[in-house]
């Protein structure tokens, strides 16, 4: 089961659930400076109660309670450039003295339960002392020998590609090939002509009956005698 613990750690009970009911091995990968105690505390109960393993590698850093967090698990992985710190818990209150005595045996119980779970996979417990004087900063390769459950690994980039492309080809054509030769578009097609509309025949002039050729109107007797 693939977890991702990454950013400020806070309100943490689907981590723990997925935790506790997984069916197989469990790995988180971890990116946070830390976060609140007790939601911290959880998850390190649900990693110890865990029926499966659970790993862990660290990208870029595991500070402060995501430190705990980490440190509970069976295997760590981190590179060389990557940071783990470790501290006491902290924060702010107001009060009167009464209530300010209260806070500090508060703290002093979590630094207690941070303690235990950070020396589960503690090969030099020297480191424990340190935390009472302030915070410890460690690389990968620092934590390593502290811890017993770290292993500091070198992931390279591969050399090797995937593919390679002439991008030139698409750019221009090689002056050492001869360019074939480009056809030139075909003429269009003579349309038909319509065949025209005849011209309807012209008529031929009438001739024009001047007055003086107009027969003379005889009168009968005159036209008896011709």
């Amino acid at each position: 089961m693939e977890l991702y613990l990454n950013g400020l750690i806070c309100f943490t009970d689907d981590l723990v659930d997925a935790i506790e009911n997984s069916k197989e091995d469990v790995h988180i990968t971890i990116n946070s400076p830390g976060g609140v105690v007790t939601d911290a505390l959880n998850v390190v109960n649900a990693i110890q109660k865990c029926l499966h393993t659970v790993n862990a590698t660290v990208e870029v850093m595991a500070c402060s309670a995501a430190a705990m967090i980490a440190l509970s698990c069976d295997n760590v992985e981190i590179e060389p450039t990557g940071i783990i710190m470790i501290h006491n818990s902290w924060g702010t209150f107001t009060g009167n003295k009464k209530e300010l005595q209260n806070d500090i045996d508060a703290m002093a119980a979590m630094d207690g339960a941070m303690h235990k779970a950070i020396e589960t996979h503690c090969k030099d417990k020297s480191i424990i002392g340190k935390m009472e004087d302030g915070d410890v900063w460690m690389t990968g390769t620092d934590a390593a020998q502290y811890f017993d459950n770290i292993t500091v690994v070198e992931r390279k980039r591969s050399d090797r590609l995937a593919a390679v492309a002439d991008l030139s080809t698409f750019l221009m054509p090689k002056q050492d090939e001869p360019q074939a030769p480009q056809e030139e578009p075909p003429e269009p097609e003579a349309k038909a002509e319509l065949p025209k509309a005849e011209e309807p025949p012209k008529e031929e002039p009438k001739a024009e009956i001047k007055p003086e050729q107009k027969a003379a109107k005889l009168d009968p007797v005159t036209a008896a005698l011709l």
